[in-house]
């Protein structure tokens, strides 16, 4: 399926019959909403490109409470950090919405890696750039208020998900799940999304968030 490789920024450094090449390898699922795709102790097999469909992945705690770590969209890759670890997944990955993936066995990803060196330096520019998200959540968390983490997270969100060329943004997320996020209490993240709502600088509806991008622009340096 051509399209699932096609359109991912790091292939666009192959040529279009490299990128044809890599798509024949790769084989198609369907899960429905609700599938764990993998879980914490499956090793890593394959690598996934979400097509269509949303993922969450997710650790839960020894009492059962579930952290969410990132909400995945279309254009995602799903595994490279773990290309070359050779430790279990870590967390759970579930369908949210009914997801159309491409599924590309790990051992022909390191074998292209080899053949197309430009595909790995794309590869690390990727692995270093979620460093760096890493690195400056460990800062927000540090000195930004619930608040400031709150606006930078949606802000981050909607980059991620590809909305971040647009001015009027939704993003489907509970007030339980940005807590995870951000590290808060759902009543803390529940509290300060209502001031904002008030203050008419977003709109929160059952599991979803609008707000305007330049109006939380406003606000992204006030709270840190």
């Amino acid at each position: 399926m051509i399209e699932c490789v096609q359109g991912l920024n790091i292939f666009e450094v192959l040529s279009e019959e490299s990128v044809k090449e890599i798509a024949s390898k790769a084989r198609v699922i369907e899960p429905e909403a609700g599938t764990i795709l993998f879980r914490p102790e499956d090793t890593v097999e394959n690598i996934y490109i979400l097509h269509q469909g949303e993922i969450k992945l997710y650790k839960l705690n020894e009492a059962g409470r579930q952290l969410t770590l990132a909400h995945l969209v279309p254009g995602n890759i799903i595994g490279e950090v773990d290309l070359f670890s050779m430790r279990p997944r870590g967390v759970f990955a579930e369908i949210v919405e009914d997801a159309v993936l491409c599924v590309i066995d790990k051992d022909y990803i390191r074998e292209i890696l080899l053949k197309y060196p430009e595909l790995t330096e794309k590869m690390l520019n990727l692995l270093c750039s979620k460093i760096k998200d890493l690195e400056n959540e460990v800062y927000d968390q540090a000195l930004c208020s619930t608040r400031g983490r709150i606006i930078k997270k949606l802000l981050q969100l909607a980059d991620s998900q590809q909305k971040g060329s647009e001015e009027n943004i939704s993003i489907s997320i509970t007030h339980q799940e940005l807590a995870d996020i951000i590290g808060s209490s759902r009543e803390t993240v529940s509290l300060t999304l209502k001031t904002l709502n008030n203050s008419g600088y977003l709109e929160t509806l059952h599991g979803k968030i609008r707000f305007k991008k330049s109006k939380l622009l406003e606000l992204e340096n006030s709270f840190c």
